[in-house]
């Protein structure tokens, strides 16, 4: 059982699915949540944020 939920936690974090669903879906808390699985959500940062790096302006610094 808990391969099935340690599963569904990861994937429910990498699409996007937000923390406090995801606790609420586990019957858990959100602490819990960013404590354990706080490596999947660093991970799926760098994706989002390296994702949007190209589309991303400084604004303020138009020339």
């Amino acid at each position: 059982m808990y391969s099935l939920r340690h599963g569904f936690v990861t994937e429910a974090l990498y699409a996007n699915v937000p923390i406090v669903t995801v606790a609420k879906s586990c019957g858990t808390s959100v602490q819990m949540i960013e404590a354990t699985y706080a490596h999947a959500m660093a991970e799926r940062d760098v994706e989002v944020w390296s994702a949007l790096g190209t589309q991303l302006r400084v604004v303020g610094a138009e020339t």
